[in-house]
């Protein structure tokens, strides 16, 4: 009578294992905010012309325009980036820690002895709601100049600029 006792016990231990103990936990996917360098035009100028050649934002303001879908896409303009006239091929490390968007620029090269302006497209992918500090970190900025960065609450569809002055070169001169 106590060898069945405990083998019953043992029975109702592996029934409730079995129930309660295998379910594997269902979770939705964390998402990963990634962000791509999408594409960049320059050397820019600043000839008396309209369309897009011509610069709202003026040759000594260096700026970030952004617009978020609301849908986790948020897509970034570097307005005025300095960089050589013969980059070679324009790159970024793109980083999304918690709340920081982080933009580090770089050129394959200084081909050209002179700099200009270029405007660069960025892609920040699978990026939730919430208030991000945005930084992008170009390549000819002085130690006394104001770091390009900004706060933004995405909390659905979005658009909106953030500048800053430039009185050095490549921004003090049009090309």
């Amino acid at each position: 009578m106590v060898l069945s006792k405990r083998i019953h016990f043992i029975l109702i231990i592996i029934i409730l294992f079995i129930l309660f103990g295998c379910k594997e936990k269902v979770t939705a996917p964390e998402t990963i905010a990634f962000g791509i360098l999408s594409d960049y035009k320059g050397c820019k100028t600043f000839a008396a012309t309209s369309g897009l050649e011509s610069n709202p934002h003026g040759v000594n303001e260096e700026c970030i325009g952004y617009e978020y879908n609301g849908q986790g896409l948020l897509v970034l303009k570097h307005i005025n980036a300095g960089f050589n006239c013969c980059p070679g091929k324009i790159t970024a490390d793109i980083t999304v820690s918690g709340n920081m968007i982080t933009i580090k620029e770089k050129e394959k090269e200084q081909g050209c002895f002179c700099r200009c302006l270029f405007d660069i497209n960025y892609e920040i992918h699978e990026l939730n709601f919430g208030e991000y500090s945005i930084v992008i970190r170009g390549l000819y900025i002085e130690d006394t100049d104001e770091e390009l960065r900004f706060n933004v609450h995405l909390i659905g569809p979005r658009t909106g600029s953030f500048c800053v002055s430039r009185t050095h070169y490549p921004w003090d001169t049009p090309n």
